[in-house]
């Protein structure tokens, strides 16, 4: 329970522009207690350009973080793939027919009889996916079709 001279504080930090966020990180109480206490107190316009603004670098911030995280983890599984698949001889057809099978398997869109598709963000995986389809079995080079799905975080020159 917390006492009253905690919540005061909570008001006037509000009161002077503080996201609610800030004032449960500053006060150490839940961020849901900090709305409740001071839902009520009108802040100025000025104020509320200052946490939208506060807000869409934090949320760049962390979309930004999150995208490093997926390429940390997406690299070292590019790594251990590449080991395991540069050890294999991938001049022999059944072999790659597999290797592609079976990332289809994982990877690959299971929902038309008429069309293979494939997503994934690792480039290492889609090549190898690639290679292994164009070598190990007869495709028209015209029938590839390469379709990207970026988000806002995404450089799109870089992917």
């Amino acid at each position: 329970m917390h006492n009253k001279d905690t919540e005061k504080t909570a008001q006037d930090l509000r009161k002077s522009g503080n996201s609610y966020l800030a004032i449960s990180k500053k006060l150490n109480i839940a961020k849901s207690t900090a709305y409740l206490w001071t839902k009520n107190i009108k802040i100025s316009a000025s104020q509320l350009k200052n946490l939208t603004i506060n807000s869409k670098k934090g949320l760049k911030r962390a979309q930004q973080s999150l995208l490093i995280k997926k390429l940390k983890t997406a690299k070292l599984r590019s790594i251990d793939a590449q080991k395991i698949l540069s050890s294999l001889n991938f001049k022999d057809k059944n072999l790659l027919q597999t290797v592609a099978a079976i990332i289809f398997w994982c990877e690959g869109g299971k929902r038309s009889l008429s069309k293979t598709t494939l997503t994934n963000s690792d480039p290492k995986l889609i090549k190898t996916f690639l290679y292994c389809l164009r070598n190990g079995f007869q495709i028209e080079e015209k029938r590839f079709r390469a379709l990207m799905h970026l988000h806002n975080y995404h450089d799109e020159d870089q992917q």
